[in-house]
């Protein structure tokens, strides 16, 4: 049985659920999960935990380096120790600690596995193609997860392409107590006067400038066939991370309009999502989308762009619509077709067939067995 290190510091919030998720269906390795002090789940079922990650409550940029390279420090520790023959990485949060941690794994032979959930930054820097690119260079293998991911990988960082494996990321389950969403629901159909048969459009989670959040403000701004129109709803929740106020400025006024400024919890998160029509995701990039995968496994219909993973769920069924290129044009084009055809919405919300598929292609038995396979060929090239 090969020993399995795998590291998550950023293994808090909603973000716990997807290590919990991977981690439950491996089998034939001895895996030691590195996780954040605010993993919020019950223990891991399958592996060891160690709860060594809290860089994130520190206050200062300087307390939050520190921290981190203390917990890296304290991996490295074991590693040279215990020797295990794999190491996953899910995120890296300080460029030269984490390429030094990866040096000297290599150094010792340990096999290194990175999940590059994204391929770079959002706001890239002048110098993070070439770290990352230095970073890629001490990994045996790469995950990402869709085939356009592999192919910007192997052509923007020129990583060897039989480094990269493509699996996909599993739908999100709820992490919501299913009784308290469904009150919750009942008070925001009342509080925001939304009738049966009203549309409503949702964009949830943190607000970033890369989700297109200007291009849906400008949209329904423009459009008096949005904005005047009471059987429509626009909302826009979740803590604002780098959208520039006016933007959100611009639409407040409108009485179909909701936009709340706030860190969403699981039960509200979940409300919301029961009460969305349609989730829009007209990104700008991305590789793939934690609120995606969410809706795909709530069956609520997506509006996306053709960038990054998006379109992935839409090839196995009729579960959204894809505007293509993230414009202006091409969002308000589909908003306004959407509006004119709610029964289309209702058909789609309700196409359990389309959906079941989606469910299958993206499960999490079949993606913790093809990363378990990934472990065991490490392991045995090592020996």
């Amino acid at each position: 049985m090969s020993r399995v290190y795998y590291l998550d510091p950023q293994s808090y919030n909603n973000l716990s659920i997807y290590d919990y998720s991977l981690l439950k269906g491996m089998h034939g390795h001895d895996i030691v999960y590195y996780c954040s002090s605010e993993y919020q789940l019950s223990e891991t079922p399958g592996c060891r935990q160690k709860f060594v990650f809290n860089y994130h409550v520190r206050k200062s940029a300087v307390g939050k380096s520190l921290s981190y390279a203390a917990s890296m420090c304290g991996v490295l520790r074991d590693v040279l120790r215990e020797r295990p023959e794999v190491i996953h990485i899910q995120w890296i949060r300080l460029w030269p600690v984490d390429y030094i941690f990866a040096l000297i794994c290599g150094m010792v032979g340990v096999r290194l596995v990175f999940t590059a959930h994204n391929i770079s930054n959002h706001n890239p820097g002048r110098m993070d193609r070439f770290m990352m690119r230095a970073y890629y260079r001490r990994l045996s293998t790469i995950i990402v997860h869709t085939e356009r991911s592999r192919g910007e990988l192997a052509d923007k960082y020129h990583v060897n392409p039989d480094i990269i494996s493509v699996i996909p990321h599993g739908l999100l389950p709820s992490m919501a107590d299913g009784d308290m969403a469904e009150k919750r629901l009942a008070e925001l159909i009342g509080q925001l006067n939304i009738r049966q048969g009203d549309i409503v459009f949702s964009c949830l989670g943190y607000q970033y400038d890369y989700k297109g959040i200007d291009l849906i403000a400008e949209v329904w701004r423009n459009n008096p066939e949005l904005n005047g129109n009471s059987h429509l709803h626009l909302l826009i929740v979740g803590r604002n991370r780098n959208v520039r106020e006016e933007v959100f400025a611009s639409i407040r006024g409108f009485g179909n309009v909701m936009v709340s400024n706030e860190q969403l919890d699981d039960v509200d998160f979940e409300a919301f999502l029961r009460l969305s029509s349609v989730i829009l995701l007209p990104y700008k990039e991305i590789s793939q989308s934690g609120l995606l995968l969410s809706a795909m496994n709530s069956n609520v219909p997506v509006l996306v762009s053709d960038v990054g993973g998006l379109t992935e769920p839409l090839r196995y069924g009729r579960v959204g619509w894809c505007i293509g290129e993230p414009t202006y044009e091409n969002l308000r084009r589909w908003m306004l077709y959407l509006t004119e055809n709610a029964g289309e919405i209702s058909d789609v919300r309700h196409d359990d067939e389309s959906f079941s598929r989606v469910h299958a292609e993206f499960s999490w038995e079949r993606i913790s067995e093809r990363t378990s396979l990934i472990y065991s060929a490490l392991a045995e090239s090592r020996r």
